[in-house]
């Protein structure tokens, strides 16, 4: 749990504020979050996934956090208006 809490703290935060995100409720090793656009929440999937094959090569396999992410539950409004639903949890392996 330490090792999630220090992956939060150094990458996950700063990448949620980058990309305008905010964390809307954390579920043990689950994260619930919204972004203003479906542009930044793919560009945050993406950059987090990134640096955490860069972090993971650094640690042992054993200890390794695998996150992985995907779209549970995503609205998209448009001009003030709903224009679809979709989803994008993410939670570690």
């Amino acid at each position: 749990m330490r090792a999630l809490k220090a992956l939060r703290r150094e990458l996950i935060e700063p990448k949620t504020v980058e990309y305008h995100g905010r964390v809307v409720k954390l579920m043990g090793d689950g994260t619930l979050m919204e972004f203003g656009s479906v542009v930044d929440a793919v560009n945050f999937a993406t950059d987090v996934q990134r640096a955490m094959a860069e972090r993971s090569a650094k640690v042992p396999e054993d200890r390794r956090i695998i996150y992985r992410m995907g779209r549970p539950y995503l609205a998209i409004r448009m001009g003030g208006r709903k224009k679809g639903r979709g989803n994008l949890p993410s939670t570690p392996e």
